[in-house]
Parts: structure tokens; sequence; C-alpha cells
């Protein structure tokens, strides 16, 4: 009783649906009554009713009340309410009393083979109006597909037929397969998931689908299918012209099966979704289906995720996209949707036509992607600058770019950091760039380079004389093997080999190095944690030296006894330009010594001391020493404890110095 007030209530509605009501047979006579009234309802949808009273007898002997009166249901949903064959009888007659009935669906029941064959009966009938029907998980066999058959044969209005998930063997399916070259009017078939024995296509499949008029969606997923039954399936699909949506998923179709596949996309003209996922196709699978595709112009939709493709399968993929104006959806390895990739690599392909510059970094660019690019970039006599950093390139794509290298005679600018190059990659690279006479620069920076891949290097350095800048921070090479490359690089200006940590010994091999460059002019030492020790090193190295104009200590701990040491340096020094001693804990001690230094000092230019513990005493001695000095133009001062009568002992100082920036 306790959805007998609701029910009465329903008389206006068009859609009805009861999921998990426990509706009971009283309720089921409320409902039977209140809809022999209704003129409205269109949809009636009552399914997983199995919490205590499933649906069955009784209730099908109300909805016999119901189809004998209801003038307008075109829809009705009973599936998951497990009635027997007695529903089953009820079903049927109501069936043929119907006269507006479109759409059954009596998934996940127990209709059994006696369930079917009642229910074919029914519909073989001419005044029954159904032309969708669900019969999946419904525990028929052979003998229940056999009824089917029959029904198929002679049904002329069913359009869609649900088989999926039941117990279907070999000989239903022939039984199936043979009835559907009679068909006129079937239009979809659904047959996935049943029993796992093969199936049996060959002949029968042959003939039947040569002969389908009106077929446009086939269902053969996980039906075990392989590599020799594409054949016969290919040698039929080829007269097929009715055919849109093909299901193949979840089979066993490799290589030999995707070439059946291709031939069958070269001359069919009609078939626009065809779904391979889950299958057994490498990489020459992929290329077979990518040349057809090629030529093709009517499939809309490949998928071709969860296969054995790898980059070479993906790459003739992704190339065949860039020209094919049809494709919409390519799915292979993963989620992202290559068509909208290949329109990324279009667009940038154009841009290289008449940019300079190309910025393709943070795009998850691989191996497929970098082949395409350069291919293009090979013959390019207009770019100069390529940024490919934080990118998925390899070694495989370091091969892809060597042959740029190789090729392209205007390209003078490489970023590449933050990538997947090993020292494997190196020797592709370094191979290139025995050839190569163009290139200035390249930042290797954060890769997984060794000493195997530096040593390389160094060796091809010798003889490169165009490489100015090179960048190798944060790989995983010694600071023996950075000195050789130093050296080798005698007309750089900057060489970037920094890491984390570096102890005295490797800093004095580090700093021998850089003195005996003739043309290294900077030296970039921050970050490295550097002690009292450290300094000395530094700043005796720096007293005689007449090449290095900037020297970058930021980031360390120099503190005031190291700072000290190091403000003599002004003293000695007459060739530095810049220093930048950011973040090292130094205090007003240590900016009272480099006062008194730059009251001396007619070289330096640039001075960085920013992000330290000066207070407005240090800000004042260094104030003083300004009126004094005329050559320093830039001063940092940010993030200090600075109080304003530090920053006013600036004012006069801004107004009598030649100093430019004071910050």
């Amino acid at each position: 009783m306790k959805y007998s007030r609701l029910f009465l209530s329903i008389q206006t509605l068009i859609s009805l649906k009861l999921e998990f009501c426990d509706i009971d047979n009283d309720s089921a006579r409320h409902l039977a009554t209140a809809l022999k009234t209704n003129t409205t309802l269109i949809e009636l949808e009552i399914f997983n009713n199995r919490t205590g009273t499933a649906i069955d007898n009784v209730f099908m002997d109300y909805l016999l009340d119901i189809f004998e009166q209801n003038s307008t249901l075109t829809d009705l949903d009973v599936s998951s309410n497990e009635f027997s064959i007695r529903g089953v009888k009820f079903l049927t007659n109501a069936l043929k009393l119907n006269k507006t009935l479109t759409t059954l669906n009596l998934g996940n029941n127990q209709i059994g083979d006696n369930g079917i064959d009642y229910l074919s009966a029914a519909l073989k009938e001419n005044e029954v109006t159904l032309i969708n029907l669900n019969l999946s998980r419904n525990q028929f066999g052979d003998k229940g597909a056999q009824h089917l058959a029959d029904l198929v044969k002679e049904n002329k209005k069913l359009i869609e037929l649900n088989l999926e998930w039941n117990n279907i063997t070999h000989q239903g399916r022939s039984d199936l397969i043979y009835a559907l070259q009679y068909n006129e009017t079937l239009m979809q078939l659904y047959y996935s998931v049943n029993l796992n024995d093969r199936i049996v296509l060959k002949q029968p499949l042959i003939n039947s689908i040569r002969q389908m008029k009106t077929l446009t969606t086939l269902d053969l997923s996980n039906c075990q299918i392989s590599d020799l039954l594409m054949e016969p399936f290919a040698i039929a699909m080829k007269n097929n012209s009715t055919l849109i949506d093909l299901n193949l998923q979840a089979n066993e179709i490799g290589d030999t099966g995707a070439k059946e596949l291709s031939n069958i996309l070269k001359e069919n003209e009609t078939l626009q979704i065809l779904n391979l996922q889950n299958n057994r196709i490498y990489n020459d699978g992929a290329r077979y289906l990518a040349d057809a595709l090629k030529t093709n112009t009517t499939l809309i939709t490949l998928n071709l995720s969860d296969n054995k493709i790898l980059e070479e399968g993906e790459y003739h993929l992704l190339n065949m996209a860039l020209f094919n104006i049809t494709l919409k959806t390519l799915y292979v390895n993963n989620d992202k949707n290559l068509i909208e990739l290949s329109t990324f690599l279009i667009n940038t392909i154009n841009q290289m036509k008449t940019s300079t510059s190309i910025d393709l970094s943070n795009k998850s660019l691989r191996n497929p992607e970098i082949r395409i690019l350069a291919n293009v970039l090979q013959s390019n006599t207009i770019l100069t600058t390529l940024d490919l950093h934080h990118n998925e390139i390899d070694n495989g794509s370091a091969e892809y770019l060597a042959d740029i290298m190789k090729k392209n005679i205007t390209l003078i600018t490489l970023n590449l950091r933050h990538n997947k190059i090993n020292s494997d990659g190196v020797f592709h690279l370094c191979h290139a760039l025995d050839k190569n006479k163009t290139i200035t620069m390249i930042n290797l920076q954060n890769n997984f380079i060794t000493d195997q891949g530096a040593n390389r290097l160094n060796f091809v350095l010798i003889f490169n004389k165009t490489i100015k800048i090179l960048d190798l921070k944060g790989n995983h090479i010694s600071v023996k093997l950075a000195n050789r490359i130093a050296n080798s690089i005698q007309e750089a200006s900057i060489i970037n080999f920094e890491r984390d940590t570096i102890n005295d010994q490797e800093l004095q091999e580090l700093i021998d190095s850089l003195q005996n460059n003739m043309t290294q002019t900077t030296w970039n030492l921050q970050n490295k944690r550097l002690d009292g020790r450290a300094i000395r090193i530094i700043t005796k190295s720096l007293y005689n030296n007449t090449k290095v104009t900037t020297l970058d200590l930021s980031y360390n701990t120099i503190a005031n006894n190291s700072g000290r040491m190091f403000t003599s340096i002004l003293s000695h020094n007459n060739t530095l330009l810049t220093i930048n001693l950011q973040y090292n804990r130094m205090k007003d001690a240590v900016a009272k010594r480099f006062a008194k230094a730059l009251e001396r000092n007619t070289t330096l230019i640039n001075l960085d001391i920013g992000g330290n513990y000066i207070t407005g005493r240090g800000a004042r001695s260094l104030a003083k020493a300004l009126r004094k000095n005329r050559t320093l133009k830039c001063l940092n001062l940010q993030n200090n404890l600075i109080d304003i009568k530090g920053v006013q002992s600036f004012a006069n100082v801004l107004r009598e110095n030649q100093v430019k920036s004071i910050f």
C-alpha cells in the first residue's frame, strides 16, 4: 500500500522511473489502475526491484491490463527484476494487445530458452510494433538463439537487438549470422561477451554481411575473433554498403587482422566508427591502418587504445592524421586524442614557415611528435631558436634532433633543459656537432648525462669552434669532466656546470680549470654551500685574475668572517665588473668592509648584496662610500633590514653620484 497514494497522482506524467522501489503486488495493482486512465505516459521504467519481492507473475497480470487500455506508452524497461517463464507469458500476451510500444528492455532477468521461445513467437505477429529489444544477461543459449534466428528471418520491424552476456556458443552464432542475410530491417546487433569458444564466422558471415541491406551497427566485442577469422570478414565487408559502426573491441586481432581491416578501409565508403580497443595490434598493424586512412574519407572515429602499439606505430598514425581531414577522434595509448595533437603540430609547422623563434616548452612532446617536427625542420631556412624545455624528450628524440642539426643551416639556439636525455642521447647530439657550424648555444640543464656522455662531448668540442654557451647544470657530471669541457671550449663566454654541492678539492680543480681558460669571463658558483675555506680559495684565485668580469656567489653561507675576507678582492682585482652575493647571511660588518673597498675600487659596476642581514648602520656606511666611488652604477640592497634612516642616507648620493640604481 505504500505507493498507492503516489500512483493516484500520475494521471498527467510523461515519464515514470521506479528503481529499487520494492514494489509489492498491491502497489502494482494501484499502478495498473492509475495507468489505465493515463493518456500522456510515454516511458515507464520499473527495474532493480529485487529487495524482498521480485516483480513477477502478479504484476505482469496487471501489466496486461495496462496494455489493453493505454494508448501512449512507447518505452518499457522491466530489466533486473527476476521474473520467470510465467511472467514472460503474460508479457507476450500484452505485446500482442499493445499497438504503441516500440522499445522493450528485458535485460538481466531469468528468461532462459523457453522464455525466448514465447517472446519470439509473439514478435512474429504483424501487429506487434516493437523495434528495439534488449535481451542481454538472460541466461539463454543456442536453443534461444535459434528461436531468435527464426524471428530475425521473419520480423519486418525490429531495428535494434541486444544479445550481450548470454550463453550462446558457436552454433547459436552461426544460426543468427545465417538469418541476418534474410532480414531487411535490423540495423543494430549487439552480440559481445557470450560463451568463450571461438566464434564461427567464415561463410555464414560472408553471406550475411554481403546481403545485409540495413544493418548499420555491429557489435562483435569479446568474441575471441583472431587473425584467421579476419580474412573472410574483410571479404564480406568489401561489398557492404550500410555498416556505420563496427565494434571489435577485446578480441585477438593482431597485425595480420589489422592489415585485412586496412584493406576494408581503402574501399569501404560507409564505415564511420571502428573500435579496435584491447586487441593485439603492434606497430606493423598501426602502419597498415595509417596507410589506409591516408586515402579513406569516411571514418570519423578510430579507437586503438590498449593494444601493443609503441612509438613507431604511433608516429605513423600521427603522421597520417596531419593529412586526413575526416578523422576527428583517434586514441592509441592514452586518453589524449591524437587528432587534437595533430592539429597542434599542423599549427606549429605553419608557424615555422614564418617565425625565427618557436617556443614548444611544457607540451609533453614525445618521440613521435619530435620526429615529425624534425622532418620539417631539416629543410627550414628561417628558424634560429628552438625551445623544447620541460618535455618528454629522450634518446630517441635526441637522434631526431641530431638530424636537424646535421642539415639545418640557420638554427643558433637549442634549449633541451629538463628532459630525459642521457649519455646515449648526447652521443647523437655530438655526432651532429661534428658537422654543425651554426649552433652557438645549447642548454642541456637537468637531464641525465653522466661522465660517459660528458667525455664524448668534450672530445667533440675540442674541434667545434662555434659553441659559445653550454649549460650542463643539474646533470651527473664530475668536476673533473666539467673542467675538461671548459678547457675544450676556449672561446666560450658561459659554461655552466652548477651542482648543489662541491668540496674543496673539486672547487680547486674547477678554479684551476677556469684560470686556464683564456676566454671564460663568468664564474657561476651560486648555491654551492661554500664555507670559509672555499671562500679563501676563491679569493686567492681572483687576486691576480685578469679575465673574470662576473662572479656569482649567491645563495651560499659566506657570513661575516668569510665576507670580510672576500672584500679584500676589491682592493686587488681590477677586472671584476659584477658581483652577486645575494642571500649569504652577511651583516653590517661585511657591509662596512665593502664600503671601505668601494672607496678605492675603480672598476666594479654592479654589486648585489640583497637578501642579507644589513641594517641602517651598514647602509649608511655604503652611502658614505658612494660619495667617493664614481664607477658603481647599480647597487642592490633589497630584502635587508634597513630602516628609514638608512634609506634616507642614499638620497643625497643619488643626486651627487653617478649611481643609476639603488634598490
